[in-house]
């Protein structure tokens, strides 16, 4: 019965496995099919589980993706953390410059106010003197000590005040007052550097001015002249009030007759502008117009010639003493000019004619005035040539008025006079005097010398 019932079993998994696998049924041996059996069932379990992977294998892909996650998160951190520190280093870097930037801006307004209100008070130069000498006196009151002749009348009386005392310049001083000295020498010092500085800066822009090669004569248009002054100053990064500084430099023929303290804005320099314009205009001859009326010839030759020509109006005479004469400028002097040459007469101002053919009349002129090296001119009016005296190497002979005859030697300028020799014995030697353009006459010639 048991043996049966095997069977039947067996025969009912053989029978399972061939409608599972039908392909099985083909094979033509029983061990191919226990090994295609084998392989479907190998692959099979894969199959299942990769659709449904094991316990084991679930977690560790979920602890992977976990650790893959919080080491993402990290990283992220850290990024933005370094990203946020640079940025925050670049905006205090900003920030400490635009500070530093208003500081200096600051100390700059605050130099310049000193400045000025020292310079309106008293001259700045005495300021630490008068300091120290304020100083000394309090001290010889209160300590009393002898500062002038440096010796301390009572050094216990001054160490038993139990102060801090320093000597600095010979002078015993508390921390405090030297701290005072310190300080008023370091702001000189540094109003100077300012000063210095606002001095080399004006001379710079003067420079840079000069370099646009822009210059109003009066002959070309005042609109345009302005309009590229703006252009060239917006282009360069300066305000109004430099260009004002820069006048001068701009304005050629305008600079002796515009004072800067005319004008504060640049309509009030127009306002002069014009008005130096209307003078020039009024400056120039009248001449008015023809007159077509029938006249005799005996009237129009009894009328002699019209001179309608107007006075013209001096404007500004020239100082010939505070003037500069290598421009023409005032407030400097030659040696210290940089501007270029104009031809003027140094005199009267006037440009195109040198100092030497201006027919100006000024008292001063005649010291300025070079020699004449023409000849002297006698009342006859001929010219007086003086003789020049000839002197001609050779021998001559000459007769006195005792009849007695003289042999004179003529060599280098120098002139011998010796008895003739006698005339019995024949002299090889020539006697005649040398042919001369500017003197034949030998007698005329001895007469001179």
């Amino acid at each position: 019965m048991e043996g049966a019932v095997r069977i039947i079993e067996k025969n009912f998994d053989s029978m399972k496995n061939k409608s599972a696998h039908p392909s099985d049924s083909i094979q033509s041996t029983p061990a191919a099919r226990r090994s295609s059996r084998f392989n479907h069932s190998k692959s099979s379990s894969r199959s299942a589980d990769m659709l449904h992977p094991r316990n084991g294998s679930e977690e560790e892909i979920r602890l992977t993706r976990a650790q893959a996650k919080k080491q993402r998160e990290e990283i992220e951190i850290e990024l933005r953390r370094t990203v946020g520190q640079q940025i925050r280093a670049e905006f205090e870097v900003e920030i400490r410059k635009r500070e530093k930037e208003a500081a200096r801006e600051q100390g700059l307004e605050r130099a310049e106010e000193k400045l000025l209100g020292w310079w309106y008070d008293y001259p700045n130069v005495h300021r630490v003197a008068r300091f120290e000498r304020l100083v000394r006196s309090e001290l010889e009151k209160t300590y009393d000590v002898n500062t002038v002749h440096r010796k301390n009348r009572n050094i216990d009386n001054v160490n038993s005040k139990g102060r801090d005392v320093i000597r600095i310049n010979s002078v015993y001083m508390t921390s405090r007052e030297n701290q005072v000295v310190n300080n008023v020498q370091e702001e000189n010092e540094q109003i100077h550097c300012k000063y210095l500085s606002v001095v080399h800066e004006e001379a710079y822009i003067a420079e840079q001015v000069r370099k646009w090669g822009v210059t109003f004569d009066g002959n070309k248009d005042l609109l345009n002249f302005i309009e590229r002054v703006e252009e060239l100053s917006l282009m360069h990064s300066i305000n109004d009030k430099e260009i004002i500084q820069c006048i001068p430099v701009l304005l050629k023929e305008y600079k002796r007759y515009i004072k800067r303290a005319e004008f504060d804005s640049v309509s009030g320099l127009i306002k002069l502008c014009d008005d130096y314009d209307q003078l020039v205009k009024q400056e120039e001859p009248y001449k008015p117009p023809k007159q077509h009326l029938v006249m005799s010839v005996t009237m129009k030759t009894s009328q002699g010639k019209r001179n309608h020509k107007a006075n013209p109006i001096v404007i500004n005479e020239f100082d010939h003493h505070q003037s500069c004469w290598r421009c023409g400028e005032q407030g400097h002097t030659q040696r210290g000019c940089r501007n270029q040459r104009v031809l003027m007469c140094i005199f009267c101002g006037r440009k195109g004619k040198d100092t030497r053919h201006c027919k100006c009349i000024h008292p001063e002129k005649k010291r300025y005035q070079p020699k004449s090296r023409s000849p002297e001119i006698h009342p006859e009016g001929i010219a007086k040539k003086k003789k020049r005296k000839n002197r001609i190497s050779g021998r001559y002979l000459e007769e006195d008025d005792n009849g007695l005859m003289w042999q004179i030697i003529v060599r280098g300028g120098q002139k011998r006079i010796r008895p003739a020799p006698d005339k019995t014995r024949p002299s090889t030697r020539n006697t005649r005097p040398r042919d001369d353009s500017r003197n034949t006459d030998s007698r005329e010639f001895l007469y001179e010398m």
